[in-house]
């Protein structure tokens, strides 16, 4: 039987979270024969691989393979290789999801012929309570990728929408190997190349506020990583923006674009200013981010970036006497 929709479950270490992860996949409303889970193992230590093969015992829909260590980018893009389904959700395995959605979903996705079909998610740290879902809820009116990022902006995380298997292996989307904040660089480049496209108001997917995340870490090998990850994704969206420049004939598209960029070199500043890096190797990074022109900000304060909360920041930033000031407090307050 061809399968509907492949769950791409990414799993490093997460004995505390894998059984909710699963547990909410399961709880579904079409039968198993119709789905897979798709467990990609990145080298767990502990004891996620026992627990998932508990499940496996009792259910013929879950796949594990396992890997040696090699990141996120890499799990994920090794899950898409071994899905089957018709659409694809990825799902963090310290996440969860709503019980009973899949067919709601499916059925949208497919009626109208989606290449992605996006809902709502919510960040949380308890246990959370399901009302029903309405079962006639409408996608919005379908349209390309240019105009949805216009209209809606989008969420970096890649664990909001279903996608289309045809579509991401038609245009070979993946993930770029060995890189934090690959979120943000795939969903831009799916998200604007699509010609079918809507939004459905139902609320579907729980990422857990986890304080062992990768991106709660403070070590300063893993800020070396981050800065470097961070200015790659910076000159992506630049490169990104620029080749596709004279195709967008939506000023708002481009807009938030921009918006996205500069972003990414907001909290890369703010990260730094937190991390326990001395003010050296702060100070260089920013001198780099200014001579290659992303500082100062010109973008970020926006609608998806109120005035009232970043403001004052972005002044400091751009700003360099105010922020070599700002970098030697933070130091006082940060560097031990």
């Amino acid at each position: 039987m061809k399968k509907k929709i492949s769950f791409v479950v990414p799993m490093y270490n997460v004995a505390a979270y894998i059984r909710r992860c699963l547990d909410t996949l399961l709880n579904q409303d079409i039968d198993i024969s119709e789905y897979e889970i798709i467990i990609v193992d990145d080298g767990s230590t502990d004891d996620s691989a026992e627990i998932v093969f508990s499940y496996q015992k009792k259910f013929e829909n879950i796949h594990y393979y396992y890997q040696k260590n090699q990141g996120l980018s890499t799990t994920r893009n090794n899950g898409i290789n071994f899905a089957s389904g018709e659409y694809i959700w990825f799902v963090d395995s310290d996440d969860f999801i709503r019980p009973n959605i899949i067919a709601t979903l499916y059925e949208r996705a497919k009626e109208k012929s989606l290449d992605i079909l996006t809902f709502n998610s919510r960040r949380v740290s308890e246990d959370v309570s399901f009302t029903e879902i309405v079962k006639d809820t409408e996608p919005t009116d379908i349209m390309d990728g240019e105009n949805y990022i216009a209209r809606y902006n989008y969420n970096n995380g890649v664990w909001y929408y279903l996608i289309n298997r045809e579509y991401l292996e038609n245009n070979r989307y993946r993930f770029f190997d060995g890189r934090f904040l690959e979120d943000g660089m795939f969903t831009m480049n799916v998200f604007f190349n699509t010609k079918r496209i809507a939004h459905i108001d139902i609320e579907g997917y729980y990422y857990w506020a986890n304080p062992f995340s990768i991106t709660t870490r403070k070590d300063v090998s893993h800020y070396l990583k981050i800065i470097d990850d961070y200015r790659f994704a910076i000159k992506y969206f630049n490169d990104f923006i620029d080749t596709n420049y004279h195709k967008i004939s939506d000023e708002k598209c481009i807009e938030r674009m921009k918006v996205r960029r500069d972003s990414y070199v907001f909290f890369l500043i703010v990260r730094l200013l937190k991390s326990n890096l001395p003010a050296e190797i702060i100070w260089k990074t920013y001198s780099d981010l200014r001579r290659n022109l992303n500082i100062p900000l010109k973008s970020l304060v926006s609608e998806d970036y109120t005035a009232k909360h970043y403001l004052l920041p972005v002044l400091l930033i751009n700003n360099s006497l105010l922020f070599y000031i700002l970098t030697w407090c933070s130091r006082l307050k940060y560097q031990k």
